[in-house]
């Protein structure tokens, strides 16, 4: 994956000063300085492997070197160029710089970057050694990584209040981008030295015979033009510049593919299938309403139903205990009726016993009024008088008795009467409560059914549910899939943008620098010329990001489509399904 272009942006300015800054100091001072070859600062797998497998470089690569028999004879002979604008005292600064340098830039593994070569200390080769030389910005950046680490440290030994927080974290923040910027500096250097030694191993240089014997510098007359050329002077810089075309290659092939307007039709068929998607959304927003209105109406009338129960199943209770009073007030007068009934059973049969007794008494008088003819039987027959009177009220009370048990009797078969009437009215009830008690049974079970089928609506309900937040999900995931290509695309065209407007100014400055170096130098204006290439390769490795993205697009695309086309397939297989 490719950095954020914030990330790539940053330490641009400082990359372009530095390369600016080493342009020039090598062409005043005669200095030759490694370049390193043009790179984003976050390789791919593809870039690194590529880049690693790329070894072999061509120097020189020029018809005034390969002529004679493939040895660079005369670069031994090549002094340095004098540096016909600068005081001696600035030659003491640079060097004082350069010894400063040199002890910062010692690591923590003792690798230290002065000279390359360091296999005899003749003369002549103190005079051709070639070094390669970091940028200030080095120096810099190492000063302030100590400067954040002892800030770090101080913050890390008194401990920070609640407010102070915020303030350590960002000193770590910064801490660590200088540390990593440190680490890219480090690299650029260590990328210089392996191209050094892989110049010096396939050019090794001249001994003292060989240098003696190539007369490479006229003696007399103007330096010649190829003296002037700094691609025989920084040989480092031919290989970088054939990078650069390659780069530049590539960039232009880019261009026109970008021009062609594929990407605008990518972008206008993800935009038509983004439109699509919200169209199939807003389809199932509304059938997800109707499932809930559905649902929502299911349970009302199962609601209903459960009220509808409830009154049915409160009325008989209601009639079942009217019937129940009614059965116990009826109780009630049987049972009085009975005691009634004992109660005059038991005066009849007093009744009775008085009239025996009566009888009796009688029969006794009239046996002893045939046998006593005085006043005994006188007062006898008054007696006996006296006893017929009585026995007609007797007589008459016993008809009395009589109308009075036939009326009872009367009663007794009218409550018999009724005792069976309200015997078959109970009968009746029953049969009505057994009807209701069968009917409830009848109710219960549809209730049973209401509720089956409310939980088999609850089910599809629930289900219905899990695949809307599952669709919702998948909705979220492709506008935020969208939003982040849009995001992207956005970066590297406002990326495209600024490089353009970066080199814009930067072909303005090389101009104003081509003007001033044509009054003074035509060195200067060979140099601005290859740094305008530069910028141009810097362009190229800019243009493969924008390849990358594209790619990354185009993945993302394809994973669009295929969750599309799944989406497509989950509600038929729902439908199969149920």
């Amino acid at each position: 994956m490719n950095p954020h272009p914030s990330v790539l942006n940053e330490p641009s300015s400082i990359c372009v000063s530095a390369l600016a800054a080493a342009i020039l100091s090598s062409s005043l001072t005669g200095r030759t300085i490694a370049l390193p070859p043009a790179r984003p600062r976050s390789f791919s797998e593809s870039d690194y492997s590529r880049s690693e497998t790329h070894t072999t470089f061509e120097p020189y690569a020029s018809t005034a070197l390969y002529t004679r028999d493939g040895e660079p004879e005369s670069l031994a002979g090549r002094p340095r160029l004098p540096s016909p604008g600068l005081s001696e005292d600035h030659d003491d600064e640079e060097e004082e710089e350069e010894d400063l340098e040199r002890s910062v830039l010692s690591d923590e593994d003792g690798h230290v970057y002065q000279s390359l070569d360091r296999r005899g200390k003749s003369p002549t080769r103190d005079r051709y050694d070639i070094y390669a030389r970091p940028v200030k910005q080095v120096g810099r950046v190492w000063t302030r990584v100590l400067h954040c680490t002892s800030c770090v440290d101080q913050t890390l030994t008194v401990a920070p209040p609640v407010g102070e927080q915020a303030e350590l974290l960002s000193l770590r923040q910064q801490a660590q981008e200088v540390v990593d910027e440190n680490d890219s500096l480090k690299m650029t250097v260590h990328r210089l030295n392996v191209e050094l030694s892989r110049y010096q191993t396939r050019f090794r240089p001249l001994g003292k015979e060989e240098s003696s014997r190539t007369h490479g510098l006229p003696l007399k007359g103007s330096a010649p033009p190829w003296l002037l050329d700094m691609k025989y002077l920084s040989p480092l810089l031919l290989s970088y510049e054939d990078r650069l075309t390659e780069k530049d290659t590539l960039l232009q092939a880019s261009e026109v593919r970008v021009l062609s307007g594929r990407s605008g039709q990518e972008v206008v068929c993800l935009c038509q299938e983004n439109q699509k998607l919200h169209l199939d959304l807003s389809g199932t927003d509304k059938e997800e309403r109707q499932l809930q209105e559905q649902a929502r109406l299911v349970l009302q009338e199962n609601q209903v139903l459960i009220e509808q129960l409830e009154v049915q199943h409160t009325k008989a209770k209601d009639s079942h205990g009217r019937h129940l009073t009614e059965v116990s007030k009826v109780c009630k007068q049987l049972m009085l009726l009975e005691a009634e009934k004992q109660r005059l059973e038991g005066e009849l049969e007093v009744t009775r016993r008085e009239l025996h007794t009566l009888q009796t008494e009688h029969l006794q008088a009239r046996c002893s009024l045939e046998n006593a003819v005085s006043w005994d039987e006188h007062h006898a027959i008054a007696d006996s008088g006296r006893q017929q009177t009585e026995l007609e009220e007797l007589q008459q009370r016993v008809t009395s008795l009589q109308t009075e048990k036939n009326s009872l009797l009367l009663d007794k078969t009218n409550l018999t009467a009724d005792i069976k009437s309200l015997e078959a009215d109970l009968e009746v009830s029953r049969h009505a409560n057994r009807k209701a008690q069968r009917r409830i049974g009848l109710l219960k079970q549809q209730v049973d059914d209401s509720i089956d089928k409310e939980m088999r609506a609850h089910h599809y309900l629930s289900s219905i549910v899990a695949l809307a937040e599952k669709t919702t999900q998948e909705r979220d995931q492709l506008v935020y899939m969208a939003s982040s290509l849009e995001h992207d695309k956005q970066g590297v065209i406002s990326r495209i943008v600024e490089d353009t407007v970066r080199l814009g100014k930067l072909q303005e400055k090389v101009k104003v620098y081509k003007k001033q170096a044509a009054c003074s130098l035509g060195v200067l204006g060979q140099r601005l010329v290859e740094q305008e290439e530069d910028f141009s390769g810097r362009a190229a490795s800019y243009q493969t990001e924008i390849q990358h993205l594209q790619r990354l697009l185009r993945d993302k695309q394809h994973d669009l489509d295929g969750v599309l086309q799944q989406k497509r397939y989950q509600p038929g297989k729902q439908a199969d399904s149920q």
